[in-house]
């Protein structure tokens, strides 16, 4: 465990000299210089706290996290800018662990003090070039997007996951009302998976530990095997660590999308040449007949769309991938998800100034499978949405106070859902406050009710300079 998140975020604070609300900092006189914003600086102070409701085995019911998070935005010529994203984190849940900056990232836990996003960009019209790390968000899904595969996630809290970024290089042209762009990504970054034995484990209280520790030769439990379907093969196994695709002309990822409006739709279609972010496992039996299972990562192609369009006070928008194995995998699926958002803003309600309505549905299909027993699914997160209703229903009180209420109904096996409820507040434009309650519930054998021993209350506070 480290020392506790708000001291270090306190620590790092003072650290590039910012004032706290309410806290006065002792400094000499000194001659005026310029403000963070004149430098081009600006960034936020995030304290996060997570209290769950019942005990799980080797995990404690509380996590504090705190985050400082600096921007920083440089004009080098009228055709070139520099931007450059840093974070200094730490929490008491172990999951952040030491100082690390590996290219790619590959660590289980995240690093003390990172590079969140730094971009080279270049913008000889009509064309715009972003090279470094970057996050891209592509689709018009609101609770999740099929078409969106260029970035990992950090599922070390799925319901509070952080995408991850990925170096590469982006070029975007603008031609007569057509956006064409093309992103290539040389080096793999997979997800960074549940930490072991942790209540976040995605084979639930069992666990598959060493799958996310990377480690070697670990033991995994009959009541592992039996989750996933194995248990007539031997009554143990071993379970080696997880091996990440190599670097090489061979590894290098693709993607390209082609965006245009045209009549009131927004329409795009993309294709996506790279592997699936989380593993699957692979099993085979070493040369003593011990049953092996270790995670490897799927070679796909993803062609795609999606469109949005609007109609009196309704949005309607979807999207749809197709995603055909290349190597190590068996079935070739298709994603898609239909929805709309509706607003409802004639109230004449002192009260109440808004309503927002989103509704959306997911659904997954295999459209062929191939006989390799060797490949078996590891419960990836996008699982959730493979037969599921999304919703989301947002009351804005007014411009500082807003209530959500949002889930998922997962009805692909058994019914199992996963629901939040969040208040949000403004206490000012720069301080922010929310608070919330997340429930999990489902049979033991399905996507959410693994983690119904999670329900947990959660509160935030963020200031913004």
């Amino acid at each position: 465990m480290g020392r506790p998140a708000w001291r270090a975020i306190l620590a790092a604070a003072i650290g590039f000299g910012i004032t706290l609300p309410g806290a006065v900092l002792a400094q000499e006189p000194a001659s005026p210089s310029l403000s963070l914003e004149e430098l081009g600086i600006k960034g936020k102070l995030l304290f996060k706290s997570f209290s769950h409701f019942k005990d799980v085995a080797n995990d404690g019911n509380f996590r504090n996290e705190g985050i400082l998070q600096l921007e920083w935005r440089r004009k080098l010529a009228p055709w070139s800018t520099l931007s450059l994203v840093t974070e200094a984190r730490n929490d008491d849940g172990g999951f952040v662990h030491g100082f690390h900056m590996r290219i790619p990232d590959t660590e289980p836990t995240r690093s003390a003090l990172s590079v969140k996003e730094l971009v080279l960009g270049l913008h000889p019209a009509p064309v715009r070039i972003g090279v470094g790390k970057q996050i891209y968000t592509w689709g018009t899904g609101d609770g999740y997007n099929p078409t969106d595969n260029l970035n990992p996630y950090d599922y070390l809290d799925p319901l509070d996951r952080e995408k991850m970024a990925v170096w590469s290089v982006d070029t975007t042209a603008a031609v007569t009302g057509w956006d064409l762009q093309f992103v290539v990504v040389p080096l793999f970054t997979p997800s960074r998976d549940p930490l072991p034995n942790g209540r976040w484990v995605a084979f639930g209280e069992e666990g598959l530990a060493a799958a996310v520790a990377d480690q070697f030769g670990a033991s995994v439990s009959p009541g592992v095997l039996q989750s996933l379907g194995l248990e007539g093969e031997l009554p143990s196994a071993l379970l080696r660590g997880r091996k990440v695709p190599d670097t090489g002309f061979e590894t290098i990822q693709y993607a390209a999308r082609v965006k245009t409006t045209r009549g009131g739709w927004d329409l795009s279609a993309s294709y996506y040449e790279g592997f699936e972010s989380t593993p699957v496992l692979k099993r085979f039996r070493s040369p003593a007949g011990v049953l092996v299972l270790q995670p490897v990562y799927t070679r796909l192609r993803a062609p795609g769309v999606d469109f949005s369009t609007a109609w009196k006070k309704f949005e309607f928008h979807g999207e749809a991938v197709a995603k055909f194995e290349e190597r190590r995998g068996k079935d070739d699926r298709f994603q898609g998800l239909f929805g709309l958002n509706y607003t409802w803003d004639d109230l004449g309600l002192g009260w109440l100034e808004q309503v927002t309505f989103v509704l959306e549905h997911a659904r997954e299909t295999n459209l062929s499978s191939r006989s390799r027993s060797e490949f078996i699914e590891s419960g990836a997160f996008t699982n959730a949405f493979r037969d599921a209703l999304i919703g989301r229903a947002q009351a804005k009180f007014t411009e500082e106070t807003q209530l959500t209420a949002a889930g998922t109904l997962d009805v692909v096996a058994e019914p199992n859902y996963y629901v939040q409820l969040k208040l949000t507040h403004k206490l000012r434009d720069t301080l922010h406050v929310e608070a919330g309650l997340d429930f999990l519930d489902g049979l033991k054998d399905t996507f959410w009710g693994k983690w119904r021993k999670n329900d947990r209350f959660f509160g935030s506070l963020k200031y913004f300079f």
